[in-house]
């Protein structure tokens, strides 16, 4: 009421602000807006670049040496891991190391697989680390599909090995002694003990036990306990090698290999590897009259079926060689 006009006024808003006035306040009151050194704000911006911006995608290369060193080193052989390290030096980082994980596809690694389709057994083992690598990949959410999915590789049919008849093993001894007197008592040693050749070059002057006339050969890894067998040996088996560290110094797992595919080719004997060493300490025992019990204790196998089904091969020629004294000599001292 007003001076006295009796008139009863009402002093009201439309309670709507401007829409201007509503953006200013919002906007100034909004924890999406920063305040400058002038006192005025500016807005924030809602996707700010990361303080840390992601390196660039990794090569394969990077990622194949880190897989190998963390994921299977520590679960294979000393062999294994010589032959894994022999194909990713050889081959997969010259041609596929440089390529970003990301630009790694289908195309470009069956390309490269093609290039090995006349060995088969190269081919497939090529693939198997390319595509386990690639695996734990994507495992690790680095990328998101496998590119080694689906890849063409041909069939290998591994060949049955045989063991080195007399006559072979022969003309083997008298060509290593005049090219590399040092692989001929790496082959004696290895047939006279049938010890894998990839455990025969790691042996140490610790896995001679001098006093019980046994070599200790140790096998592979499982849930973190080492499996060991022992093989008996006659001293001479050990002169002219070192005493002290490896007993084969000079010589590894990729090296022999390559070098007793070159001497077999050479002399033309087939079906043979530097595997066919330890079938050939089986071959000679049964030979000579060994039972097979008796034999797959000193082989280690876990089973007689693997002895007498894999390993054991028929000596067709008569005659002595080195491998057949020496094998002779352990079964009187043996008394087996």
């Amino acid at each position: 009421m007003l001076g006295g006009t009796g008139l009863n006024t009402v002093s009201c808003t439309t309670g709507n602000r401007s829409a201007s006035t509503e953006r200013r306040k919002r906007f100034v009151g909004s924890v999406d807006s920063i305040k400058l050194s002038n006192g005025k704000r500016k807005r924030r911006d809602r996707h700010p670049p990361p303080l840390n911006p992601p390196p660039p995608p990794a090569t394969f290369g990077e990622w194949i040496k880190h897989w190998f060193e963390t994921y299977r080193i520590p679960h294979i052989s000393a062999q294994s891991k010589d032959r894994s390290q022999s194909i990713i030096n050889k081959h997969i980082l010259p041609a596929l190391g440089s390529i970003p994980l990301n630009k790694l596809n289908h195309d470009n690694l069956q390309t490269f697989l093609n290039g090995f389709i006349a060995t088969p057994n190269s081919q497939k083992k090529i693939y198997d680390i390319i595509h386990g690598s690639l695996e734990k990949c994507r495992v690790s959410g680095k990328i998101k599909t496998n590119p080694a999915d689906g890849l063409t590789v041909k069939r290998y049919t591994k060949k049955k090995r045989k063991a080195l008849q007399v006559a072979e093993q022969l003309a083997m001894f008298e060509y290593l002694e005049t090219r590399d007197p040092k692989y001929a008592k790496l082959a004696m040693f290895s047939c006279c003990t049938g010890i894998r050749i990839g455990r025969v070059v790691e042996l140490t002057d610790k896995d001679v036990d001098h006093e019980r006339g046994e070599i200790i050969v140790k096998m592979k890894q499982k849930l973190g306990l080492e499996e060991t067998y022992r093989v008996p040996f006659l001293p001479e088996l050990l002169d002219g090698l070192p005493t002290k560290g490896k007993l084969f110094p000079d010589i590894n797992i990729s090296a022999a290999q390559d070098f007793f595919k070159r001497v077999f080719n050479k002399l033309k004997i087939e079906d043979v590897t530097i595997h066919s060493f330890r079938h050939t300490f089986v071959s000679m025992l049964y030979h000579i009259g060994v039972s097979l019990k008796q034999i797959q204790e000193l082989a280690g196998h876990k089973t007689l079926s693997i002895t007498a089904d894999v390993y054991t091969h028929i000596i067709k020629n008569s005659g002595d060689s080195p491998i057949l004294n020496y094998l002779k000599r352990l079964k009187e001292f043996l008394n087996i």
